[in-house]
This record gives structure tokens, sequence and C-alpha cells, in this order.
């Protein structure tokens, strides 16, 4: 079962919907807060429509790398 994008490598709804419950529960069990960001990146049609499929694939990429960079595994 995949439960992450393989462009990414980020969490896709499947991963979500199984990880996020045991979190939850995890989390209100040790009191601690957690925090879901979900994120949609403003135009990014125009973007594959303007500079192809490949482009936009490097901007998914990139985007990625940089929500990584400032979370938690």
């Amino acid at each position: 079962m995949v439960l992450l994008d393989p462009l990414t490598r980020l969490w896709n709804r499947r991963g979500i919907m199984e990880v996020l419950p045991r979190e939850l529960a995890h989390a209100g069990r040790e009191g601690k807060p957690l925090s879901l960001a979900i994120a949609d990146l403003d135009h990014f049609k125009k973007i594959n429509d303007t500079y192809g499929h490949t482009a936009g694939d490097e901007v998914l990429h990139e985007a990625a790398q940089r929500m990584r960079a400032a979370t938690r595994p």
C-alpha cells in the first residue's frame, strides 16, 4: 500500500487517513499538540500549461523539499 506520493515523498490521502488517527490518539495520551498542514500551490495549472509537466514536477519536488525542511518527519 502506497502511503507517500512517489514524486514529492509527502503523505498522500491514504497515508494521512491511516496515520492521522494513530497520531491523534498518541498526542491525546501524551497531552501534546498535533498539527496537520495542507498546502495548495496557487496557479499551479498555469505552470504546467506554460512550461510543461516536467517543470511542474520540478516545482512540486522543490515545494515538497521546503515543506519537509520546515517540519518534523
